[in-house]
């Protein structure tokens, strides 16, 4: 029987109730275990976080360091890699914006063109897959067999005796896919010692995550004698202080702030002349820029692109000096009297030090006014005694130069407005977005963003085509902006819940206006996701659109919403759940889902909402149990309402969406039965059962 005009032919068999289903090469059967009967390259099925790669495309502007610039630090680490140290890890630690990633990309890159690195992954926070652990055993596996043909075979048996090792938690999958193949190679398989890098390991999502990459990595010491060295980079946060005292005590560490500042500020001052070569400034000028710049490349680099891209690069220098008049936050500014009065009012007020802002900030008589005094007086009583503190005056000088002094009050609202939200999502999105496809997720015309961002390439790195995607320049930029301590103007200060909250209204409202049945149109149940064209699902799920399927769930946790029944997140659950998971299917991203709804499981109280909770648990239980053919032909998430038990939630409210073509539906259970999931993909049987620590899961 036909489905339809130009579909495949699909026949059905009621042995007992049971329905069997064949289209093309692709089988479902009555218990719901799907088979292509095509050959696939195991190393096809290794999950991969690209972007994560140090020359990943569009990274080309991203800098390396200046020749003549921390020759120290390079020397000591080609020094390790070069010799004969036992200790196969070296830690580069450093405050943020001390350039720890910047030479993590030099001797990346130093090393692939000497044809010595064989892997890399370059964290990045908001960076979508290079934010989080979950492909950095596939994406380092990937790297190493593109490097060693001897290793790609090795990676190849690993996996096609056991294709479910990629759903298996990353400590095994280190061992099967990383060392065991590494053991396997011949000794003198590399005759020179090689390096993998792995930068901005903080800015891995989540604790236990930073964790186990250290414990992983701390597991390749010299396998078979093997000259492979790893260099990571981050800053001293606590995880990884932690991780490194109990697992690599011994290891190499190099902490940037420790490094004589004379030579930092040399190199620092190296940088500043090259940059700026344009407008030539004079050395004291120069001095002065490396004073404030205190140690931090990323102060220096922030105020080059400042100064450089503006209409005026004089003014602009000027104005990071603190030398200028005025500074164009509005119609209004602080001036000499000003100044003179801060220093009156602090020998007579300092003991009190709110009471001292408040009434500043009145006798300035505009609201812009007083945050600038406040600005001033934090100076002068507190001082920038940090380099965090320079960092913080940067970023607001920067910020308050996007306003022109051509507007009027209400265009200053409006900019602020404006700039609150569009920064305030571009700091908290998981995975960066192009203008068109933010400007598709925020409903605000493109244009607006553009205007919105004109001023700001300082702080944003801003592609010039808009499909390409808008990045921070640097991490500590989102620190600073949703930190109200740091970023002392609330103008510009988002509030980081209300920012996921925004997006997450955003995400729902697009989905809800996107999603449908058979969204790519393929008119096909049994068409493989595998044989669909990229351009046709870019096609029908534009950025944006797999964006929200992504993240909708993550956005509405951190945003602190308490979820009831019959809310938005209901509503929309009941209404889209199925096109939701063929959406994810056609993107290859169902393992995403399946531990999104896992997690929304864990976020909504039972007691407090029953119904949305009944409903997320159902959920749970039928993507788990139809995952394999959801993945592989995202149209048979409808036909799995077939053999979901009779009393199942899930199929008794999408019951009109199953498949017409089914003339008698086979006999299923009641309820659930104690199977969560059935796991294929091993060739060999199973000798080895274990109960999860909680001894709910076998």
């Amino acid at each position: 029987m036909n489905l339809s005009q130009g579909s495949p032919q699909v026949s059905f068999s009621n042995d007992g109730g049971k329905v069997g289903v064949q289209a093309r090469d692709y089988n479902v059967y009555g218990d719901q275990i799907l088979q292509v009967t095509r050959d696939q390259d195991p190393l096809a099925l290794l999950p991969e976080a690209s972007n994560a790669v140090f020359n990943a495309s569009g990274k080309e502007d991203e800098p390396l360091c200046l020749s003549g610039t921390r020759v120290g630090v390079l020397d000591e680490i080609r020094a390790w890699i070069d010799g004969e140290d036992k200790q196969h890890i070296f830690w580069l630690s450093g405050w943020a914006g001390t350039g720890k990633s910047t030479i993590a990309r030099t001797v990346a890159r130093e090393y692939y063109d000497r044809k010595r690195l064989v892997a890399s992954y370059f964290f990045s926070r908001g960076g979508g897959d290079a934010g989080n652990a979950t492909r950095f055993v596939g994406t380092i596996a990937r790297q190493l067999a593109n490097k060693s043909p001897k290793f790609k075979e090795q990676l190849r048996k690993a996996l096609s005796e056991d294709e479910g090792i990629l759903r298996r938690v990353l400590k095994d999958q280190w061992r099967e896919l990383i060392t065991t193949p590494l053991v396997h190679l011949a000794v003198d398989s590399y005759p020179s010692p090689v390096v993998i890098v792995v930068d901005a390991l903080d800015e891995c999502d989540t604790e236990s995550s930073i964790r186990q990459v250290i414990q992983l990595l701390a597991d390749t010491k010299n396998p078979n004698q093997q000259l492979l060295r790893v260099l990571i980079t981050s800053r001293p946060e606590v995880p990884v202080r932690d991780e490194f005292s109990r697992f690599l005590p011994d290891e190499h560490h190099l902490i940037l702030q420790d490094i004589s500042k004379f030579i930092v500020e040399q190199d620092i001052s190296l940088f500043f002349k090259y940059r700026l070569a344009t407008i030539s400034p004079e050395d004291e000028v120069v001095a002065q820029l490396v004073r404030k710049a205190a140690g931090l490349f990323i102060w220096a680099a922030t105020a080059c692109r400042f100064i450089c891209e503006g209409s005026s690069p004089e003014k602009r220098l000027r104005i990071i000096l603190g030398s200028s008049g005025s500074t164009p936050t509005s119609n209004y500014y602080i001036n000499g009297t000003y100044d003179s009065l801060f220093q009156n009012i602090i020998r007579s007020l300092i003991w009190n030090t709110s009471y001292l802002l408040f009434w500043t900030a009145v006798a300035c008589g505009f609201s812009r006014e007083g945050v600038m005094v406040k600005r001033s007086l934090r100076t002068l009583v507190m001082g920038n005694t940090t380099p965090e503190d320079h960092l913080d005056v940067i970023y607001l000088t920067v910020l308050d130069s996007s306003l022109r002094s051509s507007f009027t009050p209400q265009d200053i609202r409006d900019f602020h407005s404006m700039v609150r939200d569009v920064l305030g999502s571009i700091v908290v999105l998981f995975s960066s977005l192009s203008v068109k496809s933010l400007s598709n997720l925020l409903s605000k015309p493109e244009k607006d963003l553009t205007w919105t961002m004109n001023d700001l390439h300082a702080l944003l790195d801003i592609p010039k085509d808009a499909k390409h995607a808008v990045r921070q320049h640097h991490p500590s930029f989102r620190d600073f902006l949703l930190n109200k301590k740091r970023c002392c103007d609330s103008y510009f200060w988002v509030d980081e819940k209300q920012a996921h909250q925004a997006l997450f209204d955003s995400c729902l409202w697009l989905l809800s206006t996107s999603l449908k049945q058979d969204i790519c149109e393929v008119n096909a149940p049994g068409m493989l996701a595998a044989e669909l064209e990229s351009g046709r699902v870019e096609q029908f799920l534009p950025p944006e659109v797999q964006y929200a399927c992504l993240y909708w769930i993550q956005h509405v946790q951190k945003s602190g919403a308490q979820l009831r029944d019959n809310d938005q997140v209901h509503q929309f659950l009941q209404e889209h759940l199925l096109h939701w998971l063929e959406a994810l299917g056609w993107m290859g991203k169902v393992p995403e889902g399946v531990h999104a709804i896992a997690s929304l499981e864990s976020f909504v109280s039972s007691s407090e909402c029953p119904l949305l909770s009944s409903f997320i648990h159902d959920a749970k239980r039928f993507v788990l149990y139809n995952r394999l053919a959801i993945e592989q032909a995202p149209l048979q998430t409808y036909s799995g309402l077939i053999f979901a038990p009779m009393t199942s939630i899930i199929r008794e409210r999408f019951k009109n969406c199953i498949p017409k073509w089914v003339r008698r539906l086979p006999r299923v259970e009641e309820k659930w039965n104690a199977a969560l999931q059935t796991l294929e993909g091993h060739s060999d049987s199973v000798n080895d059962v274990a109960f999860s620590p909680d001894g709910k899961l076998l």
